[in-house]
C-alpha cells in the first residue's frame, strides 16, 4: 500500500475507491458520545433557543434566579404574629452569551483541472470532501466542548466526602484484586446526597468504564450481591469518551477521573451566520461562483458551509461556532448543604 503525494491521484486502468472497499468510512466515523449527549433532546436546554434566534441573530440572555433560603436562617421561639424585621431577598442573574468569532474551521481547496482525470464523478468528489470536512469539524468541536464542560465542574453536597480536588473517590477492586461492587451504591448515594434527580450520565474514564462493563455481566460477588441487577437498579447511563477522559486528566481533577452530569446541567450554544437570508422579502440568490448555507453534522450540530469558485480554484470552508455553558455556581447560599452544586461532578478511581 502506498500514498500518492499529488492533490488528486490520476485514475489508473483499474481502481476501486478505498472507502468503498472498506465499507465506506465506517472505520473513520468515530463515536462522539459526549457531543451527542449535549445535542440530545434529553439534555437540550431552553438557553440554546433563547440565545440563538435564527437568521444569523444572537442575543445575550440574562437569567434571573433566587438562592435557596438557608435552613440556618429559620428562627425559633419567636413572637407570633410579628410585624417587622427579616432579611431582604435579592435576585441574582447569570448572563449567557456566545462569542460569534470563537469558532473552529476546516478549510480546503482544489482546482477544477485536478478533477479532469479523477475517477469519481465530480459531484461525488465534492460531496465526499464536504462530508469529511464536516466530520473533522464535528470531532474538533467535541474536543473543544469536552474542555469547556470540564471547566464547569461543580461541588458535591457538603456531606459527601471528597478529596482536595473535589473528586468523589471510589475503589472498583478489593485489596486482593477482586471486583468490588460497592462502588455502584457508593456513587449512587453520593449523587442522591447531591440532589441528582431524573438520572445521571457518567462519562467514565477507562478504569470506571471497565468496572461498569464488568458489572453488566456480573452475577454474585462474595457478599451475595447480583451486581448486574444492582447496576440496572441505579439507572446511571455510563459511556466512555476519549475526549472527556483526556480533558479530565489534563484538568485539576487529575488522572483516572470521570465526569458525571445531570441532564440539563450543561448546554451547547451555537451560532450560524449563513441563515441571514432566511425570511427575506425577495428571493435572495447567491451568485453562481459563491454559496453560503447551513449544514448539519452527525450529531445534528449546525455549521456554516462556504463554497467559492475563484476562476477555477474552488475554496470550501466548514465552520462551527459553539460554546458549552452550565448552571450558576451560586444557586445556593454560603453554608447550604448544596453550596457550589451545579449538576456537574467528578469521580476518581483509586484502587488498593
Amino acid at each position: 500500500m502506498s500514498a500518492t503525494p499529488t492533490v488528486l491521484s490520476i485514475c489508473p486502468n483499474v481502481q476501486t475507491d478505498l472507502f468503498e472497499a472498506f465499507n465506506r468510512y465506517q472505520s473513520q466515523l468515530e463515536p462522539l458520545p459526549y457531543l451527542s449527549f449535549l445535542r440530545s433532546p434529553v439534555n437540550t436546554s431552553n438557553i440554546t433557543s433563547l440565545v440563538y434566534r435564527g437568521r444569523g441573530k444572537t442575543v445575550d440572555v440574562d437569567v434571573r434566579y433566587f438562592q435557596r433560603f438557608a435552613e440556618s436562617e429559620v428562627l425559633e421561639n419567636q413572637p407570633n404574629p410579628v410585624c417587622s424585621g427579616g432579611e431582604t431577598d435579592p435576585d441574582l442573574t447569570a448572563t449567557y452569551t456566545i462569542d460569534t468569532t470563537a469558532n473552529v474551521q476546516e478549510l480546503r481547496t482544489f482546482s477544477i483541472t485536478d478533477l479532469e482525470r479523477y475517477c469519481a464523478e465530480n459531484p461525488f468528489y465534492v460531496a465526499d470532501l464536504i462530508m469529511r470536512m464536516v466530520d473533522n469539524v464535528e470531532r474538533k468541536t467535541a474536543t473543544k466542548s469536552a474542555t469547556e464542560g470540564v471547566a464547569l465542574m461543580g461541588k458535591w453536597a457538603s456531606d459527601v466526602t471528597v478529596d482536595a480536588n473535589d473528586n468523589y473517590v471510589v475503589a472498583t477492586k478489593l485489596s486482593g484484586g477482586a471486583f468490588d461492587s460497592n462502588f455502584l451504591g457508593d456513587i449512587q448515594l453520593a449523587l442522591t446526597k447531591t440532589n441528582y434527580v431524573g438520572g445521571a450520565v457518567n462519562f467514565a474514564d477507562s478504569l470506571l468504564y471497565r468496572a461498569y462493563m464488568s458489572a453488566q455481566v456480573g452475577c454474585c460477588d462474595q457478599y451475595g450481591v447480583d451486581v448486574s441487577q444492582a447496576l440496572n437498579a441505579y439507572g446511571i447511563s455510563t459511556m466512555w469518551d476519549r475526549r472527556v477522559e483526556a480533558a479530565m486528566a489534563a484538568s485539576s481533577q487529575g488522572a483516572n477521573t470521570s465526569l458525571i452530569t445531570q441532564p440539563g446541567a450543561l448546554a451547547l450554544l451555537y451560532h450560524t451566520r449563513s441563515g441571514w437570508t432566511d425570511g427575506m422579502p425577495v428571493d435572495w440568490k447567491i451568485g453562481s461562483d459563491y454559496a453560503f448555507r447551513t449544514i448539519f453534522g452527525r450529531t445534528g450540530l449546525p455549521m456554516d458551509l462556504t463554497i467559492k469558485d475563484n476562476c477555477g480554484v474552488v475554496t470550501l470552508a466548514v465552520t462551527a461556532t459553539t460554546k458549552v455553558v452550565g448552571l450558576p455556581s451560586d444557586m445556593y447560599k454560603s453554608g447550604d448543604t448544596f453550596e457550589g452544586v451545579t449538576g456537574v461532578n467528578s469521580v476518581k478511581v483509586t484502587n488498593p
